[in-house]
């Protein structure tokens, strides 16, 4: 999707993206990764806990 080369955001997908009047473009992204770091306990982890 073009929206991927635009935005750039490294590990992620555009999974879709509307259009809202007086809003703008929302998207929706979606990471990559299996896994990712918990930024409070600082656990690597495939699950939110």
């Amino acid at each position: 999707m073009i929206l991927d080369k635009f935005l750039n955001l490294k590990g992620t997908s555009i999974q879709g993206y509307r259009h809202l009047e007086n809003i703008g473009i929302v998207c929706r992204i979606e990471s990559k990764n299996q896994k990712a770091t918990c930024p409070h306990c600082g656990l690597e982890s495939d699950k939110l806990h």
